[in-house]
């Protein structure tokens, strides 16, 4: 459940909520494709992990025989994984405490200087837990935060009642004008690379090479819960948003405009959700960060790697306060990330499929043919939507 609480958080809503109020249903193929990736995508982790036994991070220098392709490969990751995550960080504590500050009355600081503003409560609260509690009682934290937020969205969908003809209609792929930006925001917020690291790390500490199928089998079926989280939200969104004509410009519009259509308890319900699911992401970005950064920059003395480790993740953490303290708008930092990450996916992707397919690392567990052909499908619907948004945005393609 770590990768769906990782993947769930103000990002996801945004995105869905967005793609829902402006476009409707049509881009719900989009969640679809991106769930399906995902499942894939940590399939193939699962593998690469449990047969190398080694760290991703590890196993992807590993494939390489250059020492500068090695040191180019952990600058890219590092710059990546830890950019990327400080950007999701501001995001998620942003998202936590719009929910926090929504199911308060908005009683809280206004002032993002303040220490009793709802982001900076947040950020020190995630602070409080990376120092002080273990990370088995985290990851039980965790789960119960996905649990209260995938009741909170599935309560909102079904107050909204979502027309099911429309949900079928979005499972035809179709890019409505405007709409790229947004499909590639969905594919973003879904399949997060450093949620394949976080994965990995998490898998060699459960699983064996015996149990495979098993580890395989649970990994689908949270993905699963998580991607249905998601079109609920998606399909919440075209119902009171689209069907209605009303519009989003932030995140606390979408509590502001449900509350009239659909009573205080819809709002409440949605506060709770956003709250967990930034509380949820707030934690796993810097866990994430911490474990992958480790994982490369190994050390043999167990404090020196305790100290590390915290401390990377407590940067993510603070830098994410410092970013909402500037109040710069969490609907533009959150769609930010979601998009380098939609241009990044294909990127990570080309060495999880060529390492699952390469014999001589995973032997008898390398790709099938019919593996190869998904992970092919994968790479170039993505590559297709990231040039697409390029060429736009360059003006070459109307």
């Amino acid at each position: 459940m770590l990768v769906t609480a990782a993947f769930i958080g103000p990002g996801t809503v945004t995105a869905a909520s967005m793609a829902g109020a402006n476009f409707g249903y049509a881009l719900l193929w989009a969640l679809i494709f991106a769930t399906i990736a995902t499942i894939i995508l940590q399939s193939f982790v699962t593998r690469i992990t449990l047969v190398s036994g080694q760290a991703l991070g590890q196993v992807i220098l590993s494939s390489f025989q250059s020492s500068s392709a090695k040191i180019a490969t952990i600058i890219l990751l590092f710059s990546a994984l830890l950019i990327g995550n400080a950007a999701y960080e501001a995001g998620n504590i942003s998202g936590a405490a719009l929910g926090l500050n929504t199911l308060m009355g908005n009683l809280l600081s206004e002032n993002s200087l303040s220490i009793l503003s709802p982001a900076n409560i947040i950020g020190l609260f995630i602070l409080a837990l990376l120092f002080i509690g273990k990370i088995e009682r985290i990851t039980q934290f965790l789960i119960f935060l996905v649990v209260v937020m995938s009741l909170s969205f599935l309560t909102i969908f079904f107050i909204t009642r979502p027309d099911i003809t429309g949900l079928l209609s979005g499972l035809i792929p179709t890019i409505p004008n405007e709409g790229i930006f947004t499909a590639i925001a969905l594919i973003g917020t879904t399949i997060v690379p450093y949620n394949l690291f976080l994965h990995a790390s998490n898998v060699r500490k459960k699983w064996s090479i015996e149990q495979l199928d098993e580890a395989k089998t649970e990994s689908a079926i949270s993905i699963g819960i998580g991607g249905l989280v998601s079109i609920a939200i998606l399909a919440s969104a075209a119902n009171i948003f689209f069907v209605n004509s009303l519009e989003i410009t932030s995140l606390s519009d979408m509590a502001v405009q449900v509350e009239p259509l659909f009573g205080e308890f819809a709002t409440q319900a949605l506060a709770i959700g956003l709250l967990a699911a930034g509380l949820t992401s707030a934690l796993t970005a810097p866990l994430a960060t911490a474990y992958i950064v480790t994982e490369i920059w190994q050390s043999d003395n167990e404090k020196q790697h305790n100290i590390r480790f915290k401390s990377i993740a407590a940067a993510i953490v603070i830098i994410g306060m410092l970013v909402s303290m500037f109040q710069i708008k969490p609907l533009e930092i959150i769609l930010f990330a979601q998009v380098a990450n939609g241009l990044l996916l294909p990127f990570v992707a080309i060495f999880l499929v060529k390492i699952s397919a390469d014999k001589n690392i995973m032997g008898s567990y390398c790709n099938s043919h019919i593996q190869n052909i998904a992970a092919i499908i994968i790479l170039l619907i993505s590559i297709a939507l990231g040039l697409r948004l390029i060429l736009r945005a360059s003006g070459i393609m109307p």
